[in-house]
Formats: C-alpha cells, sequence, structure tokens
C-alpha cells in the first residue's frame, strides 16, 4: 500500500545557507578520499587545508547561531558534527604536531567508548552463535557449490549463467514491491542489476547501476546420468538488493523532504555520512526479514527464509574479529611507534585478540588477518556502529509511538523517517525522527 507521504521539513534561511557551505568541505573529504585509495596513493596538502578551512568557518558561523530552537538547532547539530569530524581527522592524520590518541579519534567519529565497544562485541556469546548458525547451514550449500569464475567464463555452463541472470533481474521487481508501502519509491525501469565482478555489492548513483556479488547467489548443480539440474539460493542476494536499493531512497527522499540534509554525489563521502547511511541500510534488511517470511511462498523462498534470517544477524559477527584486530593493530602501532621493530603491532595486536578471545590462534598464525588501510577500517568501522546506532534508534521510535513491524503501514512510515536525511550526527538523526519527523506523521494521521 503506497502511502504517498511526503512531508516537507523546512529550516531557517541561516541554517539552510550553512548546510550549502558545509558541502563543499564534503566535496574536499570526498576528493581527499579518491586520492587515499587512488591505486597509487596519495594525499595533497592543499585538499588537507582546505578541508580544515572550511571545518573552522563552518563552526566560527554557527557559534552565531547558539539561540535556534527547533529543527534548525537538530540540523545545526548535524552541520556542527560534520565539522568537528573533519577537524578530528585533520588532528589525527595530518598533524604532525598533533597529540591526539586513536581512542579518542574513534569516539570522535562513532561516539564515546567506541573502541571498547568492538573489544566488548568480540567476547558476546551471541556473536558466536550468530557465526555458528550461519555456517552450519551455509556449509551444505558451499560443499556443492560451482565454483564463481566457472559459472560465468565456462561455455558449458551457459544455461546456469543465464538462470543467475534471471535471478539477478528479478530482484528489480521484489526490491519494488518490498520499498512499495514507501512514499518515494522508484521503478524497476529506472536502474539496472548486474553481477559484481568483485566481492561485494555495491550501487554506482551517476550510472544508475546496482552490482550484486554472485557468491550470496551459491549455485549447485547435480547430475543424473546425461542430465543436469542447476539450483541457485535467492534469498541473501535478494536481501543485499534491498540494502543497496536501501542507498538510493536515502538520497532521494532526502531531496524532496529535507533539503538541508541531502548531497549531491560529489559531497557524500563514507569517512563523514557512512555510519548513519550503512546503519540505515543495513536496517532495511532486518526490516526485510518479517516480508520475506509473510511472502514467502510468493518469492519461491519457502526453504530458505531460515538462511536468510541467520544471514542478517551473522554479517557483523562474522567480520567482528577482523575489525577488531584492525583497531587494535592500529592502537598498536601508535603505542610502540618507536619500536623500528613493524612486526611487533601485529603480535602486540595478535596477542590482545587471544586475551580478548581465549584462542592463541590469533598468536600462532601470524597471517590469520590481512591488514587493510586505516580508511578502509573506519569504513567498515561504519557498518558496525552504524547498525548498533540505528537500531537503537529504532527501537525508541518503536517503543515511544507503538509502532508494530507486523503492520506494514507503520512500518513503512518508521523505515521512511529512518531514510530521511544524509545525516552525519547519529544523535541529531535521533532528534529528528523522534522530535519531528514521527509526530509530524501523527498530526497527518498517517502513524
Amino acid at each position: 500500500m503506497k502511502l504517498n507521504y511526503e512531508p516537507k521539513f523546512e529550516v531557517s534561511d541561516g541554517v539552510y545557507r550553512l548546510s550549502k557551505e558545509r558541502q563543499k568541505l564534503n566535496d574536499y573529504q570526498r576528493m581527499l578520499e579518491l586520492q587515499m585509495v587512488h591505486k597509487s596513493p596519495t594525499v595533497s596538502l592543499e585538499t588537507i587545508a582546505l578541508i580544515k578551512k572550511e571545518a573552522l568557518s563552518i563552526l566560527k558561523k554557527s557559534e552565531k547561531m547558539k539561540e535556534v530552537t527547533g529543527l534548525d538547532a537538530v540540523v545545526l547539530e548535524d552541520i556542527q558534527s560534520n565539522a568537528q569530524k573533519a577537524l578530528a581527522q585533520n588532528e589525527y592524520l595530518f598533524n604532525c604536531k598533533g597529540n591526539v590518541k586513536f581512542t579518542k579519534f574513534l569516539s570522535t567519529m562513532y561516539g564515546n567508548g567506541a573502541y571498547a565497544e568492538v573489544l566488548k562485541a568480540v567476547q558476546e556469546r551471541e556473536t558466536s552463535l550468530a557465526i555458528h548458525k550461519y555456517f552450519e547451514l551455509m556449509h551444505k550449500i558451499n560443499n556443492n557449490q560451482i565454483d564463481e569464475e566457472i559459472l560465468l567464463n565456462s561455455d558449458k555452463l551457459k544455461e546456469a549463467k543465464k538462470a543467475l541472470l534471471g535471478i539477478v533481474e528479478s530482484y528489480k521487481k521484489q526490491i519494488e514491491r518490498f520499498f512499495g508501502g514507501i512514499a518515494h519509491s522508484f521503478s524497476a525501469e529506472d536502474y539496472d542489476v548486474y553481477i559484481s565482478p568483485y566481492d561485494f555489492s555495491f550501487w554506482e548513483e551517476g550510472s544508475r547501476m546496482m552490482s550484486i556479488q554472485t557468491d550470496l547467489i551459491p549455485g549447485t548443480k547435480t547430475k543424473t546420468g546425461r542430465q543436469e539440474k542447476y539450483h541457485f539460493t535467492k534469498s541473501l542476494g535478494l536481501v543485499i538488493a534491498i540494502h543497496e536499493a536501501g542507498h538510493v531512497l536515502q538520497d532521494s527522499i532526502s531531496k524532496i523532504c529535507i533539503p538541508s540534509v541531502s548531497y549531491r554525489v560529489e559531497s557524500s563521502n563514507p569517512t563523514f555520512h557512512g555510519m548513519t547511511n550503512e546503519g540505515v541500510s543495513l536496517i532495511c534488511e532486518d526490516f526485510a526479514i518479517p516480508w520475506l517470511v509473510r511472502n514467502r511462498r510468493a518469492l519461491g523462498l519457502e526453504d530458505e527464509i531460515a538462511l536468510a534470517k541467520v544471514f542478517v544477524k551473522a554479517y557483523l559477527p562474522t567480520r567482528i574479529c577482523d575489525l577488531a584486530y584492525e583497531l587494535i593493530d592500529i592502537k598498536e602501532r601508535e603505542d610502540h611507534i618507536n619500536d623500528k621493530m613493524p612486526e611487533k603491532f601485529k603480535t602486540e595486536a595478535g596477542k590482545e585478540m587471544t586475551r580478548i578471545t581465549g584462542l592463541p590462534l590469533f598468536v600462532k598464525d601470524f597471517h590469520f588477518f590481512s591488514n587493510t588501510s586505516l580508511l578502509e577500517t573506519l569504513w567498515f568501522a561504519n557498518y558496525f556502529f552504524g547498525h548498533r546506532r540505528i537500531s537503537n534508534i529504532a527501537n525508541k521510535a518503536k517503543k515511544e509511538f507503538g509502532i508494530s513491524m507486523g503492520n506494514e503501514k507503520q512500518s513503512a512510515i518508521l523505515l521512511q523517517g529512518l531514510m530521511t536525511g544524509i545525516w552525519t550526527s547519529h544523535s541529531a538523526k535521533e532528534k529528528f525522527l523522534l522530535e519531528h519527523f514521527l509526530p509530524q506523521a501523527v498530526r497527518d494521521g498517517v502513524l
């Protein structure tokens, strides 16, 4: 049921102008990130200086707006958070005279106690159970899975590849159905879906292309005499397609409903926006499960619901040890930077992981984890912290407004509220949802 509900949230001219000024800051940040992940990584001192200049200018101007209230105050908080994160990044990564510790930097980016929060998550029994249950279901598929490279490139498997492409294309209509209750949805004709050439899925805004990784649509082959049959697991790829579509809708809904907290492609960047962006798209996965259960027969997923449920719960737990190790490794570099023995960073990180988990594996297998760049580590941290922060906001909203996930209209309104605004601060996002969007929905009689 489509609600056609598109409330408009406007701020004063002064706050709106400042919100547009920060686009320049985020343009420079996007440029900096492209420099750092370029095939020949580099960094421009000019870009760094411009980021700092814009951030300081924004904070100076925002100080003169202390008296603003209501939505103005919420958006201003988000603008200030954006600038503060830019300065924290500058101080930690690009200032030789800076003395900011890694743990403090993480707290600025993700909230107080962020470093300890990751280490605690490694120790939680729910993490271990989720990993076990996922691989318990997946190992039966993996043992009979057709190799992805052979599937995509072998002439002998043309029919199997055709079937795989058909499944990927079918996701478009299913995405349209899932998001059908949201006012500003999008048509299957608006974009194309492809098989990702990488081991991750992604959305490209400029070209309107969604790519889904093949390992989440595992195929198996059975052979009886000369007859061959192929079977593909469809639910995992569909969940990820819904995740990617969530990014698309966050962007389009925000531009319509709250222009002061929306961005053009050139301004959006994972470092500042990734936590709330990924958090909302991960929440889309959570919201997708009850929908899959209700529509399992129509979708042909009767035998896959258990796997889909476990997959959504296990995604972050299966990667939390890697994230924890990388954060510990970065902290150890800071603590032992004068030892002149880079190997010690890994050794100490392995010791700490062993202390946390009780598993000597992490000391004995020096190469168990593959190091990633600090920027990429922070980008994945967005998923961990984003899901936790946005889940907390969603749970508060359900409790305060009596929202039931079994009620499609109510859950659609909540999801639309979570998708309204490309926020930098999860605190500002929470205030907007609980103090502005949902109360407005109640007044308008849609909740």
